[in-house]
């Protein structure tokens, strides 16, 4: 994206106060999203990446306040410390970043119209921004997913999103879901049938499910195996046959 040096900049300026009044639901939002991401990076054995949250980002060497702050973001060849205080990326070993993810708070206007503008001056491949409550936009311009894609010519575009957003970065379906906490992004396989991937919590369950259950089947093979014995020296002692001595 080609920035004017005419273009009024000011209106891309991030500040501390703008970054504060981020809501309970979209915080648990996060925190779940950025816990399956962190786990599908594991699962496919990923090295050399930062998954992570609200982190200033800048790009403009020459307006450094000029930057976005991604509700998630990932990014590829961190410096060997990539503890920073915050990216920027006109610096040789702060890269940029390759996905973000934006979850609409009460300024919907922010997040709908700003972030892909300034996500696609950025030079991000691609960008998701969930709204919980679609359903409460003006004018009927809610909508649960948009995602963008950068072109070949380098445009960010709007791509189709309709039952949730294709992620090519990570070759999944990034899914609404109600849940008795209110809605919640889901990874999917598969959007028809829907087919979620589980969730750190879910999984740990599962592997303690079925711990529980190979002990109870290895508990029931002992007590058969005792039985069995008990039986066949019993036919022994009717033979005549003391199996307790050599």
């Amino acid at each position: 994206m080609t920035i004017s040096p005419l273009e009024d900049l000011t209106r891309w300026y991030l500040d501390d106060e703008a970054e504060m009044g981020e809501g309970r639901v979209q915080t648990a939002i996060i925190r779940l999203l950025l816990s399956c991401l962190r786990d599908l990076a594991e699962e496919r054995g990923w090295s050399d990446y930062v998954i992570d949250s609200d982190q200033y980002i800048a790009w403009m060497e020459s307006d450094p306040n000029v930057r976005v702050a991604p509700d998630v973001y990932l990014l590829w060849h961190p410096p060997e410390d990539p503890w920073v205080e915050s990216w920027q990326t006109w610096r040789p070993d702060h890269p940029t970043p390759v996905f973000a993810l934006e979850v609409v708070s009460y300024d919907w206007h922010k997040d709908y119209v700003l972030a892909p503008e300034k996500y696609g001056s950025l030079g991000v491949d691609e960008l998701i921004v969930f709204d919980p409550k679609p359903h409460t936009r003006p004018r009927g311009r809610g909508t649960p997913f948009q995602l963008y894609r950068r072109t070949a010519q380098g445009v960010l575009q709007r791509q189709p999103a309709d039952r949730g957003a294709w992620s090519a970065t990570f070759g999944v379906f990034f899914v609404a879901v109600e849940t008795e906490e209110r809605v919640r992004v889901r990874l999917a396989t598969s959007v028809d049938p829907l087919v979620l991937l589980p969730t750190p919590a879910e999984r740990s369950k599962e592997e303690a499910e079925r711990s529980k259950e190979e002990a109870e089947r290895s508990k029931e093979d002992t007590e058969e195996t005792r039985r069995e014995n008990e039986r066949l020296m019993a036919l022994l002692r009717q033979h005549g046959i003391d199996p307790t001595t050599d």
